[in-house]
């Protein structure tokens, strides 16, 4: 009976670490874990249900194993499954008086061995001595003198006024007058250092650019990018003054703070990972990534967070996928997870100009529904920072600079809101202060410290996707080139 239950559950339990390993830790491991668990629930179930139907748990348990090395061409090499079907009958020939014995006995084994396999990346990556990437120009040791909340809200993809003008049709003016009418100063036109988001972000939560180069595996450089948001300077500064950390889940788990305490979390409906599951059904996902999107612009979230706490909120928005309309309805999709630029596009039937009106869409959601939650923020001494870690997408390509569009990728905004006394942001808007988003905590830390903290020089570089581990510096003039 042993090895009857443990074919078809180790078997099933492969899917979830192989949609890990795909996106090499994009969703947090403990997803994959649940997944397998779940998955093997209903494996457990579906022996049951045939077992007593057949009167026999080996035939049951036969037809249940059978079915998964099926289902199992939509997430393992095929010819895995073909060699592992074509085994099965090899040795059911072997001895056809314990067929069935002996092919659970097989199941068994090969699905224990395969799953090891399976399993192996994510388990080795969560015992890895995760590492800061280091950065020439970091913060190093601050005392504040002052200590109010901060809330960080990154608008993923956000892009200047006038490339979503230009481009997307879209009025970003609004939005960023209303911010203004709010009390905040926006700086509209921002470079970010990075075209991809973990680089730039683990560069704006340093304080200066990081050196993706020293990692030589694209892999190690995005989970220690990750570590470096969590862990690096800006994080050191703020635990040393004894603040409280708390996060959003965006749905992206190298972006989601692990020492913060997640304020939106819910153990209940399905995860992205488990979203990722149904093969043929994209929206699955975009109604997942919704949920976790809407929950973490609930107005009023904020209310209950002991003072002084720094709040990270990453919003997968306007990003990719663009799977909400401007009203907050849901909108199908075609792509799959948070896939961007030039690995989107093939997969939108009408190609750039869905991904124009999808993020068009998008953006006019997440405007309207920060805005609402902005207007819910608690009382009490607060510094509110809001920025795009890069810019949009649609004349992205994710291993070509020659063919991507920098002005569009490589340009952002930031906005600064501040009710604490003598504290104010409106020497930002000099145009001689660089604009570059690395900046942002240095412009911070510099107002809540005795210290001078200098601004940096703005300077941006390009990565691809597939060798993040070299950069390439991008000038001024070909900031200013018109996308085409």
């Amino acid at each position: 009976m042993f090895f009857a239950l443990i074919g078809p559950v180790s078997l099933i339990a492969i899917a979830p670490f192989t949609i890990w390993t795909y996106y090499n830790g994009m969703y947090p491991a403990w997803q994959a874990v649940r997944a397998s668990l779940l998955l093997g629930m209903v494996a457990l179930l579906a022996v049951g249900l045939l077992s007593y139907a057949a009167r026999s748990i080996s035939k049951g348990s036969l037809a249940v194993t059978l079915i998964i090395s099926g289902l199992l061409i939509f997430y393992i090499n095929v010819a895995v499954v073909c060699m592992l079907i074509g085994a099965f009958g090899l040795v059911a020939c072997i001895d056809r008086i314990h067929t069935y014995r002996n092919l659970n006995i097989f199941a068994s084994i090969m699905g224990v061995t395969l799953f090891s396999g399976a399993m192996w990346p994510a388990l080795q990556s969560s015992f890895e001595n995760r590492q800061i990437v280091p950065s020439e120009n970091a913060l190093g040791r601050i005392e504040l003198l002052q200590k109010p909340s901060i809330i960080h809200v990154v608008l993923d993809g956000y892009g200047t006024s006038d490339i979503l003008s230009n481009i997307y049709n879209h009025d970003s003016e609004r939005f960023l007058t209303a911010l203004e009418q709010r009390g905040f100063v926006v700086i509209r036109r921002a470079t970010t250092p990075y075209n991809q988001t973990l680089p730039a972000m683990a560069s704006v939560l340093s304080g200066g650019v990081v050196d993706v180069g020293s990692r030589e595996n694209q892999h190690v450089l995005r989970r220690d990018l990750g570590h470096t948001m969590s862990n690096g300077p800006v994080a050191s500064v703020l635990r040393d003054a004894g603040y409280t950390f708390t996060r959003n889940n965006s749905g992206y788990g190298h972006l989601d703070h692990s020492q913060a305490t997640s304020i939106d979390a819910s153990w209940f409906g399905l995860t992205e990972l488990e979203a990722m599951l149904f093969k043929g059904n994209p929206d699955v996902f975009g109604q997942v990534h919704n949920t976790t999107l809407k929950a973490s612009l609930e107005p009023g979230l904020l209310n209950n967070i002991e003072a002084p706490f720094f709040h990270y909120q990453h919003l997968l928005a306007p990003h990719p996928p663009f799977s909400l309309n401007a009203d907050g309805s849901a909108r199908p999709i075609t792509t799959r997870s948070y896939l961007d630029g030039s690995h989107a596009l093939p997969l939108l039937r009408n190609g750039r100009a869905d991904y124009i009106e999808g993020y068009r869409q998008k953006a006019l959601f997440v405007e309207n529904a920060l805005l609402r939650q902005i207007d819910a923020y608690p009382e009490g001494p607060k510094i509110v920072l809001i920025q795009g870690d890069h810019g949009p997408g649609a004349f992205l390509n994710q291993d070509s600079a020659g063919h991507t569009c920098m002005a569009e990728r490589l340009q952002t905004f930031m906005a600064f809101y501040s009710n604490v006394p003598n504290i104010s942001f409106d020497g930002l808007l000099d145009a001689e202060q660089p604009r570059s988003t690395v900046n942002a905590y240095r412009a911070i830390f510099d107002r809540l410290t005795a210290d001078e903290i200098p601004s940096l020089a703005d300077q941006s570089y390009y990565v691809t996707w597939t060798e993040p581990t070299k950069a390439m510096a991008v000038t001024s003039p070909e900031l200013m080139v018109e996308c085409e």
